[in-house]
């Protein structure tokens, strides 16, 4: 992955809902800082009501506009495809040499992602059909950017 400009993020990870966790804070933290590329993470409010598909458009619609200026999108959705960490890497190096940056890694709210922006995706990512807690998919999707760095890079944090 080559390094971006630090004004200009190589991945956003933008999601709903803000996390006020500071061991999980810190994790991201951790990982975000051995990055050898820019990392940008946006965190938009969660919508207000009790109307579970107008909730899940409002808050697509706004991660689709967070994500406007992107031109790879990834969407972690239960219903993606799993990938290995190394065929995940191989993903993303092809993403990097193409240019295709930014690169928008997309966390819905509670009522998950409507069709609209999951068809606007270039990859439907899955941590398998176990439900994990929307901040610890934050942590892990940023242990898995570095993961790939490491893969690509040769280094021994990952191994077959």
């Amino acid at each position: 992955m080559a390094r971006k400009q630090a004004n200009s993020p190589a991945i956003k990870l933008i999601a709903i809902g803000k996390c006020r966790d500071q061991p999980i804070l810190s994790l991201i933290e951790r990982y975000q800082q051995r990055l050898s590329v820019p990392l940008s993470i946006t965190e938009l409010p969660q919508a207000a009501g009790r109307n579970t598909t107008a909730n899940c458009d409002d808050e697509c619609e706004r991660l689709a506009l967070a994500a406007a200026n992107c031109l790879t999108r990834i969407v972690l959705d239960e219903r993606g495809v799993s990938l290995s960490s190394q065929e995940f890497a191989a993903w993303l190096n092809k993403r990097f040499e193409a240019a295709l940056l930014p690169i928008a890694i997309i966390i819905g709210g509670a009522d998950g992602l409507n069709d609209r922006l999951r068809d606007q995706a270039d990859l439907k990512l899955s941590f398998g059909r176990l439900t994990w807690p929307h901040m610890l998919v934050r942590v892990m999707i940023v242990e898995q950017l570095y993961r790939a760095q490491t893969i690509r890079l040769g280094h021994p944090y990952h191994r077959d």
